[in-house]
């Protein structure tokens, strides 16, 4: 995410959805996360002070 490591924990949540055919490949998926309320975490000037 473009930071320095500074120790800070992180807890990162997200979803997978699969569509498998009928012959039991993946056809298409889509991943979210929380990647921005991540990254809004780890740069605040307290971030160390995160509680998850």
């Amino acid at each position: 995410m473009g930071t320095q490591p500074n120790g800070a924990s992180i807890e990162m949540t997200g979803t997978a959805v699969w569509e498998i055919g009928a012959d039991g490949l993946l056809r298409h998926n889509w991943v979210e996360r929380n990647a921005f309320e991540v990254h809004v975490a780890i740069t605040r000037e307290d971030a160390r002070a995160n509680i998850f």
